[in-house]
């Protein structure tokens, strides 16, 4: 059973617990943070979903939810950690969004690492496949079917944050 520190529309501690699954009452959240790995290539980390899991076989992002009595940067390194064995500093991390849905906060990060193939290690459960992609073929492959249609949903409305981080820190 996952437990997560119920928060308010801010991000604010409440002071009592979530549990996954579990119905939320109106003004509390809990935090889930993405993380988009961009190699010093350019090219952007996907990774498939678990069969098991909710969307599974389909492409997405490194994300998750942030744990019980866990800061939520150190979370995103965590969840960074256990899906794909790549380590990131709370320096690398570069917020490019927030964004409320139902009861998620979502932070969503960029991080740029000097990393290949090689160095991705899949975390048996969750993830199935990985693959750089350049990031013409990332958002081919994000606007199609074989991608996590919610991750989709809050790239596109972030879109021009994301190229204007990218373009920042990659070209």
């Amino acid at each position: 059973m996952e437990k997560f520190d119920a928060r308010d529309i801010h991000g604010n501690l409440l002071g009592f617990e979530m549990i996954r699954g579990e119905k939320a009452k109106e003004g509390h959240y809990h935090v889930v943070v993405e993380v988009y790995t961009i190699n010093r290539k350019g090219y952007v980390l996907t990774t498939k979903r678990h069969p098991e899991k909710p969307f599974g076989h389909q492409w997405e992002i490194t994300g998750g939810s942030v744990l019980m009595g866990e800061a939520i940067r150190p979370g995103a390194l965590r969840e960074l950690r256990e899906e794909t064995g790549l380590i990131a500093t709370d320096e690398d991390l570069i917020e490019f969004y927030r964004h409320v849905s139902g009861d998620s906060l979502y932070h969503s990060y960029i991080v740029v690492l000097d990393v290949d193939e090689q160095d991705v290690v899949l975390q048996e459960g969750e993830t199935v496949d990985f693959e750089f992609l350049s990031l013409d073929a990332f958002e081919e492959r994000l606007e199609s079917e074989a991608f996590v249609s919610t991750i989709r949903e809050r790239y596109r409305l972030h879109r021009p944050v994301f190229h204007a981080t990218y373009n920042q820190h990659i070209r």
